[in-house]
C-alpha cells in the first residue's frame, strides 16, 4: 500500500458492559496502528449508576465507564453516538459520555447543531467530513423547533440530511455517511434502504459505511463510491445464539486524488478469549461472498427479503399484542381468559406500537407483509 494514501478503518458496534480483559489480536493492532484514522460505533452510554432507563422498545444497555479510554488507547479516534442506545439512559448518561469521549471526538449526537453536523477533520492535507445519522428509534431529534434544547441522535430521513450532504461536499474533500440503521439479524438490506443510501452518493457522499444490523450485510460500489450495508458487530459483549453474531467487518478506505477504494477484513469475537481478531476462515468468507451473491441478483434478491418479511409477521403480531392490539379470534381470547384468570395478563406497552409504526424499516417490512398478503 502506498503510504501517502490516506488510509482509514471504520468498525461497527462497539458494546462492553464490563471489559474483563478485552482485549485485541496483534494482526488487528497492526492494522488500527497503521491506520490516519479509526472509526467506531459506540454502542450504547457509560453507565453512571445514577441514570434512570427511558420507556422504548427493546433493551436499554450501558457500557463500562472504562471503554472509552480503552478504544482510544487502541487507536479511536472519532466516535459516532448516531444509534438506537445512544439516550437508552437519558440526557445525563449521553453527557457523561459525550464528556468522557471529548466532544472533539464524537458525531452524530448532542443538541440539534451538533447532532446535525458533518465531523470535519484534516488529515494528509486532506479535509474529510464524517455526517453519522440513524432511523427513527428513541432518542431521535426529528423536529428542530419540537426538540428546540433537547439532547439526542441525527435522524436519517430528515429533510435537511440532503442538504448537510451537497453543503458539507463543498467543504471537503471526501465525506463519509455513517447510517444506523436495518434490520437486525438478517444479512440483506431491505430495497428501500438500499435506494436511500444510494441517495447519498447521488446528493455528493464518497462512501455510506452503515451498521446497526448486528450481521454482516453486502457491500458495492454505486457510481465508483463504495456503499457497506452493514459492519456487524465489532465487538458486541452479550450472549446470543443469532447466526453470525460474533462476525463483523472492518472497512478499510483509501483515498487517492481520483477515487475511493474499499477493503474489506472479517472480524471475529471470541467471549471465551475475550479477543477481538482479524480472520481469514473459509465458512465465514463463503457465507460473505454468497450473500454478496445473492445481494447482485435481483430477483433472488427481492425473494429473499419478501421471504423474511413474511417470516417475521408472527412477531409484529407479538409487539402489537405487548401494546394492547390482538387480532380477534377464539384462540386469542381464551388465551386472554387463561392468562387473565392465573394473574400472568402483560402490563401492555404503547411503545412496541410507537417504534413498530415510526421506525423506517419496521414500518417498511410492515408494508410489504401487508402488500405480499393482499397477493395472496
Amino acid at each position: 500500500m502506498n503510504n501517502e494514501l490516506l488510509n482509514i478503518n471504520i468498525v461497527g458496534d462497539f458494546f462492553s458492559p464490563k471489559l474483563n480483559g478485552l482485549e485485541f489480536s496483534d494482526a488487528l493492532n497492526e492494522k488500527l496502528k497503521h491506520a490516519d484514522l479509526n472509526v467506531v460505533n459506540f454502542e450504547g452510554p457509560i453507565n453512571t449508576n445514577k441514570s434512570v432507563p427511558i420507556c422504548k422498545s427493546g433493551p436499554n444497555i450501558s457500557q463500562d465507564p472504562d471503554a472509552p479510554v480503552f478504544l482510544k488507547e487502541h487507536g479511536f479516534k472519532l466516535f459516532s453516538l448516531a444509534n438506537n442506545h445512544s439516550m437508552d439512559y437519558g440526557v445525563q448518561a449521553l453527557d457523561a459520555t459525550i464528556k468522557c469521549l471529548n466532544e472533539e471526538c464524537i458525531v452524530g449526537a448532542g443538541l440539534w447543531d451538533e447532532a446535525y453536523k458533518v465531523k470535519i477533520l484534516e488529515i494528509k492535507g486532506k479535509k474529510i467530513g464524517f455526517l453519522a445519522i440513524t432511523q427513527f428509534e428513541f432518542g431521535v431529534l426529528d423536529d428542530i423547533a419540537f426538540c428546540e434544547n433537547k439532547k439526542g441522535a441525527a435522524w436519517m430521513e430528515h429533510p435537511c440530511v440532503d442538504k448537510l450532504i451537497v453543503d458539507s461536499k463543498q467543504q471537503c474533500d471526501y465525506l463519509i455517511v455513517l447510517p444506523h440503521a436495518g434490520l437486525e439479524h438478517f444479512t440483506l438490506p431491505l430495497p428501500e434502504l438500499r435506494t436511500l443510501y444510494r441517495h447519498f452518493v447521488d446528493m455528493g457522499a464518497d462512501a455510506v459505511i452503515g451498521g446497526h444490523p448486528h450481521v454482516p450485510q453486502p457491500w458495492e460500489m454505486c457510481n465508483d463510491k463504495p456503499i457497506v450495508y452493514s459492519l456487524g458487530n465489532f465487538c458486541f459483549d452479550r450472549e446470543s445464539k443469532k447466526p453470525l453474531w460474533s462476525i463483523g467487518l472492518l472497512a478499510n478506505l483509501t483515498f487517492d486524488d481520483y477515487e475511493v477504494n474499499l477493503q474489506i477484513y472479517p472480524l471475529h469475537f471470541d467471549r471465551n478469549s475475550r479477543t477481538v481478531e482479524i480472520i481469514n476462515d473459509a465458512n465465514i468468507n463463503s457465507i460473505l461472498d454468497e450473500s454478496n451473491e445473492l445481494f447482485s441478483n435481483k430477483s433472488a434478491y427481492v425473494e429473499a427479503v419478501n421471504n423474511h418479511c413474511l417470516s417475521m409477521q408472527s412477531y409484529y403480531d407479538m409487539l402489537l399484542e405487548m401494546s394492547g392490539y390482538s387480532k380477534f379470534s377464539i384462540k386469542h381470547c381464551l388465551g386472554y381468559i387463561k392468562r387473565k384468570l392465573l394473574g400472568k395478563v402483560p402490563t401492555t406497552d404503547l411503545s412496541h406500537f410507537i417504534n413498530s409504526v415510526r421506525c423506517e424499516t419496521h414500518r417498511w417490512v410492515l408494508s410489504r407483509i401487508y402488500e405480499l398478503n393482499k397477493r395472496d
